[in-house]
């Protein structure tokens, strides 16, 4: 049951050719329409040696070598028989689920002698009808795999969609480039505010000189540009020195506002065209940037809703750590050792918090876990349970790996997944560890089992 239909075809063959020495086979599956019988699979060995014993000529050996890929699906397929085919002899063996349903049938050969089939006719009708259910019961199998492979691709593209719609770097660069198409500019930036507002960098740029990203000045005060909330969206050129020094023939800016504050600048740019940007131009820079707006709020929302979604996952966690005085604040030590743990291997600092945050909700999948008696928690899928809480928000991969890799081991013997070695990844190895440590110096129970 879980080996793939390939596997199983083999299987069947290699059962066959014990049975009726033969070296080929070949598997042929009726169409839709009943119509066409279609080669599925075969298997052929030592065809050469065969050939060679039995006295088969070249050409037929290279037939059995070569099989029709498409037959007329004919009476006479459903009837153990021995037809002649691909230069030879071949016994046809049916594949009836019912005596009205015919899924395909197996040809096998070459017969050197084909009187041989009566004797084998006896084996072959339990044999038929036995390989008729199994290579049906392979079909259905292949057919709920791809189902369940296009399930998770359809899952896969849509939550990358998801967090393209909430990634605002990635939005900004897609609608610049837009911008640079749909208005034949040469270059342009889009500067966003950082630093609670206090300051404007720029988050996405097309075709600009390296020198001059590094001299452009957005600041308020002796900036580019000049802004002002009674101004509303006019943006008005300041700098011209810098405009002369980098040869800039052209230039469009159109503010980010909100509730009278700067957000940012969508600014285009031409540097050997001396042709004055259109009102059409204006008009896609004002749309554009309306959408970066709305895409930014958007972002803050669901960046407050994660915020408040992770905290949430910590609170029952931290609940689920008061079953027992032994395990009150068992969440937050694995989560402080595991920090320390990667600071001593030197992991880089960026992925230091979401270990931490791993740490502190790697057990959440439990709460949803139903105790079965006698001090046992059937917890297999506790870790796939809590990574699946968080998997669709837009927080770091090393997160979500870590939980649903922290009881993984490393020969092989862990779980859900059984992975071993660097096939774990670093992060859920880390928290591994820490729960470990945290458990053994925590633990009745671990005490105990030491002490033995």
């Amino acid at each position: 049951p879980h080996s793939d239909a390939a596997r199983g075809y083999e299987e069947m063959f290699k059962f066959l050719k014990k049975m009726i020495e033969v070296p080929c086979f070949y598997l042929y599956l009726v169409d839709e329409e009943n119509k066409k019988l279609i080669l599925s699979n075969y298997n052929f060995a030592d065809l050469k040696e065969w050939a060679e014993l039995n006295q088969l000529d070249v050409r037929t050996e290279a037939e059995l070598r070569e099989p029709e890929v498409l037959l007329q699906n004919r009476p006479e397929f459903q009837e153990i028989s021995v037809m002649e085919m691909q230069g030879t002899d071949l016994l046809n063996i049916p594949l009836p689920l019912k005596e009205d349903e015919f899924i395909g049938t197996i040809l096998c050969g070459p017969l050197v002698n084909p009187s041989l089939a009566e004797k084998y006719r006896p084996f072959l009708k339990f044999f038929s009808i036995a390989a008729a259910n199994a290579v049906k019961r392979f079909i259905d199998i292949e057919k709920l795999r791809e189902q369940v492979d296009a399930l998770k691709s359809k899952m896969k593209v849509s939550r990358r969609m998801l967090g393209s719609a909430l990634e605002l770097d990635r939005f900004i660069e897609l609608l610049l480039d837009l911008a640079l198409k749909a208005t034949g500019a040469e270059a342009g930036f889009v500067a966003m505010t950082k630093n609670n507002g206090q300051s404007l960098a720029v988050r996405a740029q097309k075709n600009l000189p390296e020198e001059f990203l590094k001299n452009l000045n957005l600041s308020a005060q002796d900036g580019l540009f000049e802004w002002s909330a009674e101004d509303g969206n006019v943006m008005i050129l300041r700098d011209f020195e810098f405009i002369h020094e980098f040869q800039v023939k052209s230039i469009l800016a159109v503010p980010l506002v909100e509730q009278e504050n700067l957000l940012g600048i969508f600014a285009l740019i031409n540097f050997t065209s001396n042709e004055m940007f259109s009102d059409f131009s204006l008009s896609i820079l004002t749309n554009f940037s309306e959408q970066i707006k709305l895409v930014l709020h958007n972002s803050r929302l669901f960046e407050d809703f994660t915020n408040r979604y992770l905290s949430t996952l910590v609170a029952m966690s931290e609940a689920y750590d008061h079953r027992s005085p032994a395990t009150t604040g068992h969440s937050r030590r694995v989560a402080d050792i595991a920090v320390k743990i990667a600071k001593k291997l030197n992991i880089e600092a960026a992925k230091l918090e979401p270990i931490y945050h791993a740490g502190l909700i790697h057990d959440v999948g439990m709460c949803g876990v139903v105790d079965v008696g006698e001090d046992f928690q059937a917890d297999f899928n506790h870790p796939e349970i809590a990574a699946s809480m968080i998997e669709v928000l837009p927080v770091p991969g090393e997160l979500t790996e870590a939980v649903r890799s922290h009881h993984e081991w490393f020969d092989g013997w862990g779980f859900p997944n059984g992975l071993k070695g660097e096939q774990i990844p670093i992060e859920g190895r880390i928290l591994a560890l820490a729960e470990f440590f945290v458990e053994v110096t925590t633990s009745t129970k671990f005490k105990e089992a030491i002490d033995v």
